[in-house]
C-alpha cells in the first residue's frame, strides 16, 4: 500500500470551513516536510542570487564587449569572464524577435541606406489544421493550386528579420549600435538575452 493511501485511511480529513483546503495529518512526514520547506526557501534565495549575479556579469560583459569589438573591429559571439573565484562564459545569441512588415518604413528611416544590408523580408507558410486533417490534401498538392485553395490550406505571414551581418556589425560600429538602441527603444528590434554558463 502506498504511503498516501495509508495516510488517507488513518488520517481524518479536517476542514475548518469551505474556504480552506482539507488537512491531512501526517506526523511521520514531519522531518521530510521540514527538509522540503528549508530546501524550497534556499532554492528561492539561490535563484534570486543567480538572477542578480547573472544580470551584473552580463551587463559588465556587454559594456566590455562593445568596447572590445569597437576597438578591434572584430565580432565575437562569446567571451570568457574570469576572476580569482572562477570563470564563466557569456554568449550573445544571434536571435531577434520578428519585426512586423508594417514597420519597414520606420526601420528605413532609422537605418537609412543600411536597411537593405542588415534586414530582409521573410515570408512563412504554415499548414492549417484543415490541411492536416484533409485526406485529399496530398492529391490536392499534386495538382496546381488556385489562390482560393492555397489560402485555405496555408497561412501566410511576412516579417522582417535582421541579417547575421547586422548582429555582428552592431557590436563593432558605434553608429549602428546607436541606431539599434533607437529601434529597440521604439520596440522594433529585440535581441535575445545573452546567456551565462559556468566554464
Amino acid at each position: 500500500m502506498s504511503l498516501l493511501k495509508k495516510l488517507a485511511k488513518k488520517s481524518p480529513v479536517k476542514t475548518s470551513n469551505s474556504q480552506t483546503r482539507p488537512v491531512l495529518e501526517a506526523e511521520e512526514l514531519s522531518q521530510n516536510i521540514a527538509k522540503f520547506i528549508k530546501a524550497k526557501k534556499q532554492q528561492k534565495e539561490a535563484k534570486a542570487n543567480i538572477i542578480k549575479a547573472e544580470y551584473d556579469i552580463i551587463k559588465a560583459a556587454q559594456e566590455a564587449r562593445s568596447n572590445h569589438c569597437t576597438r578591434t573591429g572584430k565580432y565575437e559571439s562569446s567571451y570568457k569572464v574570469s576572476a580569482s573565484t572562477g570563470t564563466v562564459t557569456v554568449k550573445f545569441p544571434n536571435k531577434y524577435s520578428k519585426i512586423s512588415s508594417d514597420d519597414e518604413d520606420v526601420l528605413k528611416e532609422i537605418y537609412g541606406s543600411n536597411f537593405s544590408k542588415f534586414f530582409k523580408e521573410k515570408t512563412e507558410v504554415h499548414m492549417t489544421q484543415v490541411a492536416i486533417e484533409d485526406e485529399e490534401f496530398v492529391e490536392t498538392m499534386m495538382n496546381l493550386l488556385g489562390e482560393e485553395k492555397f489560402v485555405r490550406y496555408f497561412e501566410i505571414s511576412s516579417h522582417i528579420e535582421p541579417e547575421k551581418t547586422y548582429h555582428e556589425q552592431r557590436t563593432i560600429n558605434e553608429k549602428l549600435a546607436k541606431q539599434h538602441e533607437d529601434a529597440k527603444g521604439q520596440g522594433l528590434v529585440s535581441c535575445s538575452k545573452p546567456s551565462l554558463l559556468v566554464s
